[in-house]
């Protein structure tokens, strides 16, 4: 089992850096936010229209004594403060999360199920196993997502799910099914609401400890979705294109997303 890492690009032409926790986390719990117009009629009927719904999750790690650790994380709430991204897994070892090749992904389908591409590889030997859990996502604004069990998983990224999906992906409109381990985060933002919270606290310089809420970036996702195979780096991206920001951002020279993108509407 690896121990819980963060993965983010302060720099645009700088290499990755990383965080390890090097211990279990304190807690991380998870919610979801959703975006909706709800109306009521003067027969009591309830209308909903859906605009986003995305993950919230809480990031806990108390009372750590690591000053090294701490600096990292200081330099992280002023990148995320400044609107930037970042990577987490509870477990860097189950660090996958890959596009499916071929969507729709049919409800009641069990079976083998293709990925291609995994545009995050930090730990290029992050495997899965029997038993682990996998989050099928779905894009904007339904965003369905439901967790599966796995049965097996080889080194080509064919994932055998062990359970039936209940979602039609394809008949609710999917665009794309990003699939993820349950505690692998492929790309989170500091919400708006929270861009002034500590985010990292201490008591006197001895020990310290990270608390913050971070929520899923739809839109880095999507951008993700359009080109799969192409990832961020860890090495040093000269270019800026293999950092998070580069494939959020149509106009940072990394690939998001082309004007002829069907979606696309500037």
């Amino acid at each position: 089992m690896g121990t819980a890492k963060i993965w983010f690009y302060p720099d645009p032409n700088g290499p990755v850096v990383e965080i390890d926790i090097d211990e279990a986390l304190s807690d991380n719990q998870v919610h979801q936010k959703v975006d909706q117009s709800v109306s009521e009629g003067l027969t009591g009927s309830i209308d909903t229209a859906q605009y986003s719904s995305r993950a919230v999750l809480r990031l806990i790690d108390e009372r750590f004594v690591d000053a090294a650790r701490a600096r990292k994380i200081y330099l992280l709430r002023d990148h995320l403060q400044a609107g930037g991204l970042c990577s987490i897994a509870e477990d860097s070892d189950k660090a996958v999360a890959g596009f499916v090749a071929t969507v729709p992904v049919l409800s009641g389908s069990v079976g083998i199920v293709s990925l291609v591409g995994r545009p995050w590889p930090y730990n290029g030997s992050a495997t899965l196993a029997s038993g682990d859990e996998v989050e099928f996502l779905g894009n904007q604004p339904r965003a369905l997502r439901q967790l599966v069990t796995v049965s097996s998983f080889s080194a080509g990224d064919i994932l055998v799910t062990g359970e039936v999906l209940s979602y039609d992906f394809a008949a609710q409109g999917a665009r794309w099914v990003l699939v993820r381990h349950r505690g692998f985060w492929p790309v989170l933002r500091l919400p708006k609401e929270n861009r002034n919270a500590s985010v990292i606290t201490d008591d006197h310089r001895i020990s310290y400890t990270l608390d913050v809420e971070l929520e899923e970036a739809i839109d880095a996702i999507e951008s993700f979705a359009h080109e799969p195979t192409v990832g961020v780096t860890t090495t040093s991206p000269t270019t800026g294109q293999g950092t998070l920001e580069a494939h959020n951002n149509p106009f940072a020279g990394g690939p998001g997303l082309p004007t002829n993108a069907p979606w696309w509407n500037p």
